[in-house]
């Protein structure tokens, strides 16, 4: 694929995520797989995020878990994976995808917007991976992220 080619790929995505408010996700969700599936650098930046799930110990957080690409294949590493996601329809696919892989004990998922949710506990690895879909919020969800007492 040439670099013109990402650059459009990555315009659309990011286009179409721009229109939709963040309730809306539960509409997209029945393309999301397909659409990001398709784009050559999320299947490029995967082993980047299973090395870093990997070099941690202890519970990893994933903002904007979506269909739950990341957080599932870490959790069939071994990595526990608490998955945070507005969308209830991208929650319910990534906890389809979760048990097809028989890892759906290794991930908690939280229905939240990630840009103001408390955490439980402290997190090893706090992550957003950027898919052209979650990443115009991320300059403002790591400054409001807190863990209760």
């Amino acid at each position: 694929m040439k670099e013109r080619d990402v650059i459009v790929q990555k315009s659309v995505v990011g286009k179409v995520a721009a229109a939709l408010a963040p309730n809306e996700y539960d509409r997209f969700a029945d393309i999301y797989t397909v659409l990001i599936g398709a784009t050559s650098s999320a299947r490029a930046s995967l082993p980047f995020y299973l090395d870093a799930y990997a070099a941690v110990d202890g519970p990893i957080v994933e903002l904007g878990v979506g269909d739950g690409r990341i957080a599932v294949a870490a959790a069939q590493r071994g990595a526990r994976v608490i998955g945070v996601d507005l969308s209830a329809a991208m929650l319910e696919l990534c906890r389809e995808r979760a048990a097809q892989a028989g890892v759906g004990d290794r991930l908690t998922l939280i229905q939240a917007d990630f840009r103001s949710f408390a955490l439980e506990q402290p997190a090893a690895l706090i992550c957003l991976a950027p898919s052209g879909t979650s990443s115009r919020s991320s300059g403002r969800a790591a400054a409001s992220l807190s863990t209760t007492p």
